[in-house]
């Protein structure tokens, strides 16, 4: 008894027929937004796609998806605006004369050989 093997196929939302978009919109009616997952070529580059499995087959459609990448630089250009920390200078600790990174290292000895 053979079984019927299942297509697999990863098309661009773009070019879908006409019966996979009227699948896809059935299945996603409200939007997909909250369904896009990040898949991982070969090369090391990525795509986003949504899937839709039927009984013939399972899609990947691809969509394009826009990475907002400036998230909190607004918030870390007015950090750096108003603060009293200098850029490239020594004073990098608080008001407060608290020692800052630099002179916690140090202070640690240089001969780490005892094992922790």
């Amino acid at each position: 008894m053979a079984t019927k093997k299942k297509l697999c196929r990863i098309i661009s939302y773009d070019k879908m027929s006409p019966e996979v978009r009227a699948l896809f919109e059935a299945k996603y009616p409200d939007g997909y937004a909250d369904f896009v997952n990040r898949y991982p070529k070969p090369n090391g580059e990525s795509f986003y796609a949504v899937s839709l499995y039927t009984e013939d087959a399972d899609y990947l459609i691809k969509v394009d998806v826009d990475v907002d990448l400036s998230i909190g630089v607004e918030d870390d250009v007015e950090d750096d605006a108003g603060g009293d920390d200098e850029i490239g200078g020594e004073a990098l600790g608080d008001d407060r004369n608290s020692p800052d990174v630099n002179d916690l290292a140090d202070s640690l000895p240089d001969d780490s050989s005892d094992p922790l």
